[in-house]
């Protein structure tokens, strides 16, 4: 558990691997809506969501779970504002007490 991109006082170990960003994976696979998103990345939240660029237009709902000792939860929650989203719950997480989970929504499209 909470493996990371990010570096730790952890074991040191390091394992390369590919990367593409959200929005170039939904581009160059035709999809053109995404009804819910889940996101549980270790503290990389905002950079997966950043990485959607433009396309996070074209998101609905985004569940997922926030590390708050890697994540500034100001900065988080205020891009998610800029983008239409509102939060509709957050919930302590079951197994640690410096994570959460949350549940963002925009209004339904037309």
């Amino acid at each position: 558990s909470v493996h990371s991109v990010f570096a730790t006082e952890a074991t040191g170990v390091v394992e390369r691997v590919p990367c593409i960003r959200l929005g170039d994976y939904l581009n160059a696979n035709g999809i053109a809506r995404v009804d819910l998103l889940k996101v549980d990345a270790e503290g990389s939240e905002m950079a997966i969501l950043q990485g959607l660029g433009d396309r996070i237009e074209q998101v609905d709902v985004i569940v997922g779970e926030v590390h708050e000792r890697l994540v500034d939860q100001a900065a988080f929650y205020g891009f998610l504002k800029q983008h239409g989203f509102h939060v509709v719950a957050t919930w302590p997480a079951h197994y640690a007490t410096d994570c959460h989970m949350f549940e963002v929504a925009r209004p339904p499209h037309p």
